[in-house]
């Protein structure tokens, strides 16, 4: 299949999504076909291959590279932490998965190659760290006042102005900015709970502060891996299930621990009643953040807050 295939045989919604981050002045979605959305992408590409390496971590730079000078790369269960790289690359549709193997369309290769050509590594490893700890910020609080947030980067050797921020967050997927009760928040796109977090949400104590490192983590796969607890569910999940699967099992705890749920018989649901899965999520989640605790994990707020 070639990227063109894919464009014309996708829902006019879902590839207009797409194309708004790539694009930088586009067309209304009325206003154009999804043949000429995807000349748009192409042409854009070809103009500015940094849009392509803007889109991508590090790790999927090198992948993507890995992919293109073997002609794909075998289709298999590579684990969760590559199994999160090649998503990723499969969400921005810089590569497809055929039965056998995960391959660059053909009409993809020249503009891969061109970012390719222009990529510098360390360069890139300064995006990489912004982009990971926007993520990893927001996986941790799921909603935080837009100032706030701003001001949380700063903690992190990252400085931004609230009109270059908000700039930033039109081409972050992951990220969003909603005006609720007359405050701009800075919310998570994955996980779109900030109303009924901001509900619960426990004002009288701090935000948690994570390091440098754990924030980054959590960007990048959703968990701590400098966290012994976090490190030990990956490593049971990857023997028990296929990578396909962790993700959207690590979600559901997340959202569980997110809340503060604490309820056995939820716990049970969401394991779908597997007696080891259960256990494993009833160790790990006691040390995920708690949204309505400000990131506190309730394994500390047990101890220290309340």
């Amino acid at each position: 299949m070639t990227f063109k295939d894919f464009v014309l045989k996708d829902k006019k919604e879902n590839i207009y999504e797409f194309y708004k981050k790539v694009v930088e002045n586009p067309k209304e979605i009325t206003k154009i076909t999804k043949l000429k959305i995807y000349e748009e992408i192409i042409n854009a590409y070809i103009d500015n291959p940094e849009i392509i390496l803007n889109m991508l971590t590090t790790e999927q730079v090198e992948l993507l590279k890995k992919i293109l000078q073997e002609e794909g790369i075998k289709n298999k269960d590579y684990g969760y932490l590559t199994f999160m790289v090649l998503k990723d690359l499969r969400l921005n549709h810089l590569i497809f998965a055929s039965k056998d193997k995960f391959y660059i369309p053909d009409d993809l290769i020249n503009p891969v190659k061109m970012a390719i050509n222009i990529y510098n590594k360390e360069e890139h490893l300064n995006i990489d760290i912004i982009n990971n700890v926007v993520i990893g910020l927001i996986r941790i609080y799921n909603v935080v006042p837009i100032d706030q947030f701003i001001e949380q980067l700063k903690d992190y050797q990252i400085n931004y102005n609230k009109k270059d921020f908000k700039e930033y967050c039109l081409k972050n997927p992951k990220v969003a900015i909603k005006k609720y009760q007359n405050i701009e928040y800075v919310i998570s796109s994955e996980i779109p709970a900030y109303k009924d977090i901001l509900y619960a949400i426990k004002n009288n104590i701090e935000p948690y502060k994570y390091s440098l490192e754990e924030v980054i983590s959590i960007g990048k796969y959703w968990l701590n891996l400098f966290n012994h607890e976090q490190i030990n569910f990956l490593s049971f999940v990857e023997v028990h299930l296929p990578s396909i699967y962790i993700e959207s099992v690590i979600k559901d705890i997340i959202l569980y621990s997110g809340f503060g749920i604490e309820n056995d018989q939820i716990l049970k649901d969401i394991s779908g009643n597997l007696q080891s899965l259960y256990e494993a999520f009833k160790e790990l989640y006691p040390f995920l953040p708690c949204w309505i605790y400000k990131g506190w994990p309730l394994k500390i707020i047990k101890k220290d807050v309340k």
